[in-house]
């Protein structure tokens, strides 16, 4: 039986961090469920966002919704629609995970900030982190001017990374230097560039991805606020890639997504061992090999080894003469987009429930700079304005939409479909969309999902649920459809010039 974290962590085959819903196996104890950080969701094989109970019996899959047949052991028992998630229950309960409630150790949070706080952290971060000359090269493939990138100003994208290509730090964020009386002190450049805008040295609390960094040397503990995109991760593996800016109503900067460079793929094992004894764990490198490993009887064996060459599923066989069997794994990759977050880490950000929609506004109103009282009274203005909107699913899809829309609409169908857009970071946050919806005013939604609706159950369902919930509430619904073999998303199909219909829906 399990009694300790890190062994349940091997259960599932990688990290897990303590947040989330409560147990309520646990209620007095105020244990929450463990969120997949690098362990696999034994639902869908995801490595995050997913979450299992303390004692590894129920999970919360955020993807798959599979109502006959058992996965992996668990079986569906309903929908939790408050996160828009599916829960699962281990079918054999004799294999429930003993567990030590006081083996998970809970960090000091803080409430996320205000926007006004957040914004200016972000600003000063982009400062030290800008966009690098191959992001924007991207950014410009998907469709995006130079002008339409830079139209937020010091409100725009970023990318981190840990270390230049020689190497060095990309940006050293605190250092250790012998004073005057021969003393280690720390500087860090945060409070430095806080004081020098005569800003609270304790501005970055509650700020998502920034946290209390610690370090020692020659016997002495120093402690110092540091930004990373670590996401429950070791902050030496923290994400690196693009940095995606999720603005609120009035152009700030409420949340940062990045896009990593290079999602890391991983194994599914799809039809396992039933003759032979034992658990098969698939490991892929970098250079797209493969090691197959079998755990039986406390002993792990390497059993088999090879090359991927773009293979989505492979079957190999294991055991000899009658106990010979085949066995399948499928590969999948990691997420592309990740939340910057601190959740996990000491005196980070209480980012749970909190992920704001991207409000991404027409040219005009989203170069307006909310510290400019002229410019966000006339942003006020605009919100009070009864509209119609569009709304979709992913933060950079939003952005590139709304730069696009004038383009391929006249004036008239712009008044009658909307000149702005609403993204969600995923279609089951669908619910998300109503406070902002309501702020904004807006009387008509014109729905743009990705057209994959039309094979994937669970984008299908969501859509659903998103268009019932608008009717539920008063608001003029218009569905947007464009052809699937030549564009995935709206952002994909305006960028390439491919007609998009809209269509009220009724």
């Amino acid at each position: 039986m399990v009694t300790k974290l890190s062994e349940l962590e091997m259960r599932f085959g990688g990290n897990l961090t303590p947040n989330g819903m409560k147990d309520i196996d646990y209620k007095n104890q105020n244990v929450h469920f463990l969120r997949f950080a690098g362990a696999s969701c034994p639902i869908c094989g995801h490595k995050t966002w997913c979450q299992v109970n303390a004692t590894g019996t129920k999970i919360i899959c955020q993807r798959v919704k599979q109502t006959t047949e058992s996965i992996n052991g668990f079986k569906y028992v309903k929908d939790i629609k408050a996160i828009g998630g599916y829960l699962y229950k281990l079918v054999n309960l004799d294999e429930a995970v003993k567990f030590d409630a006081n083996a998970i150790n809970y960090n000091h949070t803080f409430p996320m900030a205000s926007p006004k706080v957040t914004d200016t952290m972000y600003r000063l971060l982009l400062q030290a982190y800008p966009l690098t000359q191959s992001h924007l090269e991207n950014l410009k493939k998907r469709g995006l001017s130079d002008e339409d990138i830079n139209l937020h100003h010091s409100r725009g994208f970023g990318s981190f990374y840990l270390k230049r290509a020689d190497g060095k730090p990309y940006f050293i964020q605190a250092k250790l230097k012998p004073s005057d009386d021969g003393k280690i002190i720390c500087l860090s450049r945060w409070n430095n560039v806080l004081k020098k805008y005569k800003l609270p040295e304790n501005l970055w609390h509650g700020v998502p991805g920034f946290y209390l960094s610690t370090a020692s040397f020659r016997g002495q503990d120093f402690s110092f606020p540091n930004f990373s995109t670590v996401n429950g991760k070791n902050e030496k593996h923290a994400p690196e890639g693009m940095l995606i800016p999720y603005y609120d109503e009035y152009n700030r900067i409420r949340a940062f997504q990045i896009r990593i460079d290079h999602p890391k793929k991983y194994a599914v094992i799809k039809q396992g061992l039933r003759l032979n004894e034992g658990d098969l764990k698939v490991y892929i490198n970098d250079d797209d090999t493969y090691s197959v490993y079998c755990y039986a009887f406390g002993k792990k064996e390497m059993i088999a080894k090879g090359k991927l060459d773009g293979k989505k599923e492979v079957t190999l066989s294991y055991g000899v003469d009658v106990m010979k069997e085949n066995y399948t794994f499928e590969v999948s990759s990691e997420a592309k987009y990740y939340w910057v977050s601190s959740l996990s880490e000491k005196d980070g950000a209480d980012t749970t429930g909190k992920w704001p929609v991207q409000v991404a506004y027409n040219p005009t109103v989203a170069q307006l700079n909310p510290n400019n009282p002229e410019e966000r009274q006339c942003l006020q203005k605009y919100i009070d304005k009864p509209k119609a909107i569009w709304v979709t699913e992913g933060g950079l899809k939003g952005y590139i939409t709304a730069m696009k829309l004038s383009k391929a609409f006249t004036k008239e169908q712009l008044d009658d479909y909307g000149r702005d857009v609403l993204a969600v970071a995923g279609v089951n946050s669908y619910r998300k969309f109503l406070p902002m919806l309501k702020k904004l005013h807006v009387t008509t939604v014109t729905i743009a999902y990705d057209m994959d609706m039309l094979q994937n159950d669970q984008v299908a369902d969501n859509y659903s649920n998103l268009i019932n919930m608008l009717h539920e509430n008063g608001f003029k619904v218009q569905l947007a459809v464009w052809q699937p073999d030549k564009a995935k998303g709206i952002d994909d199909a305006l960028s390439a010039g491919i007609e998009v219909q809209v269509t009220p829906y009724k």
